[in-house]
């Protein structure tokens, strides 16, 4: 269990890691937002291009059907589309370049699309002598079986999304990378800071028992010069006692020896 001292600058790192994740988080959908934002305005781009080139198809009050599909084709082509096609209200498709697939895969963008009026087949005056309906390669031969529609078209565009997608995962991975190496560093700081107070601790500790050590030192010391000090007087006085307790003392040696024993106590 963490002990209190440590409980601040714990806390202070969880709620500098939870801001720097929320800082992280708001810049990558602050750049996800800017990535969709400019591909929704990639595609509009693109629609509006085809939607001027079909335009331009009618100024002559003749549309070429098979000049149409080249134009939609050579538009598909160049920005790398993978469908694009015009389809009627009921989903029948009335000019398109390319394949449909699966739209999981794709970033697909519509917009209503109608012929200008004037052009063959839409209101307005007449397109002239030999220009009514829509052409198949020569304008002045109509095709009377395909008339031009005049309802409103829906005009899709179908292009592959790898570069937004490989965008979108560098962003998460940058989101998930820098959040992590703060984290990670934040763990290191605060490892470092318990670190170095277990370490001034760990030094108190050691300092306290070093001089307990020399303490200890100081009274073996003593200990040993009390017991020396001690013992040598109390031989004396055993031998002298012994001495005279077994009359192996002369008498006129008698008084010196007892006088020892005294001295040898004082010293004691």
């Amino acid at each position: 269990m963490l002990q209190k001292r440590y409980l601040a600058p714990l806390a202070f790192l969880v709620a500098a890691t939870g801001l720097v994740w929320l800082w992280q988080w708001l810049d990558y959908r602050s750049f996800v937002r800017a990535e969709l934002e400019a591909d929704s305005r990639y595609g509009e781009v693109i629609l509006a291009g085809v939607d001027g080139a079909m335009h331009r198809q009618c100024r002559r009050r003749a549309l070429d059907l098979e000049s149409l599909q080249s134009t939609l084709e050579d538009v598909r082509s160049r920005v790398g589309a993978t469908y694009l096609a015009l389809l009627r209200a009921n989903g029948e498709i009335f000019a398109a370049a390319g394949t449909p697939e699966a739209v999981a895969a794709l970033t697909q963008r519509t917009r209503l699309f109608r012929f200008p009026e004037g052009s063959p087949g839409g209101p307005g005056p007449g397109p002239g002598p030999g220009r009514s309906g829509l052409h198949h390669g020569d304008v002045d031969t109509p095709c009377s079986d395909c008339p031009l529609p005049g309802d409103l078209l829906e005009l899709r565009l179908e292009y592959p999304t790898d570069r937004l997608d490989s965008r979108l995962a560098a962003a998460r991975l940058r989101f998930l990378a820098v959040g992590g190496a703060l984290t990670l560093a934040f763990a290191s700081l605060f490892l470092f800071y318990r670190g170095r107070l277990r370490a001034a601790e760990l030094r108190a500790e050691l300092a306290a028992a070093a001089e307990k050590v020399r303490s200890l030192e100081f009274l073996g010391r003593l200990g040993a010069g009390l017991a020396h000090e001690t013992r040598n007087p109390l031989g004396a006085v055993h031998g002298f006692a012994e001495m005279l307790a077994r009359g192996n003392v002369k008498p006129e040696e008698v008084q010196e020896a007892a006088a020892r024993i005294v001295d040898e106590t004082d010293r004691i």
